[in-house]
This record gives C-alpha cells, sequence and structure tokens, in this order.
C-alpha cells in the first residue's frame, strides 16, 4: 500500500507528514479553515521533499502504518482522507483535476494470497 503525490514545487526541503482525518465526511467544496475536520496527532509516515525545487518528482508514503486505516476504511464506507503537513517547508502538488492521469494524487492498495 502507498500514497502517492506528483509535488510541482516545494521549498527548504523537509519532510512532508501523513496523518489520517478520521471524519471523511466532509466537503470540497465546503470546506474552509475554520471548518475543518479534526485530524489525529499520530504520523502515518512521510517523505523526504531533498532538494528538490521546480521540477516533478514522484513522492511515495509506503508505511507500513497506512494499512489499519485503509483496510478499516475499505470494510466500511470506503473514504479515506489524509492530511499533509510540513512544519519547516512548502511544497504544492497536483490534483485530481490535472490533465496529465500519471500525475494525480493515488492512494495504490495492492492484494497479495495468502501462502
Amino acid at each position: 500500500m502507498r500514497l502517492e503525490m506528483t509535488a510541482v514545487l516545494s521549498e527548504y526541503g523537509d519532510s512532508v507528514d501523513t496523518r489520517l482525518v478520521p471524519n471523511d465526511t466532509w466537503d470540497e467544496y465546503g470546506i474552509t479553515w475554520n471548518n475543518q475536520p479534526p485530524i489525529e496527532d499520530k504520523v502515518l509516515g512521510s517523505w523526504s521533499m531533498g532538494e528538490f525545487s521546480r521540477s516533478d518528482k514522484l513522492c511515495v508514503n509506503d508505511h507500513e502504518l497506512l494499512i489499519a486505516p485503509v483496510q478499516e476504511a475499505l470494510a466500511s464506507d470506503k473514504l479515506i482522507s489524509f492530511q499533509l503537513d510540513s512544519t519547516g517547508s512548502d511544497s504544492w502538488y497536483y490534483s485530481r483535476e490535472w490533465d496529465d492521469v500519471t500525475q494525480r494524487p493515488q492512494l495504490v492498495v495492492e492484494y497479495a494470497e495468502e501462502l
């Protein structure tokens, strides 16, 4: 399992943490800074922006801590929300509306048969 985002731009080269947003009933067009849902404190992995600045970079979080919340979402309403956060840098990512589908954000879930 991995979360993939293509970064367009980053400043300061810090790491970007992934946190779970347990309430996924928010609406993309109705959410604001003032009504944002609470975020869990636990970090579910991260990626480093390194020395990257102004060219596309595929950012991947494949930490095992992503597995349990994704499995819970798949067993219930099939929705999951994450917050990406970096305390020391700014980074910009392509959205789901981006023309190049290979650069849109993805949650990749792979299944393996049990032996």
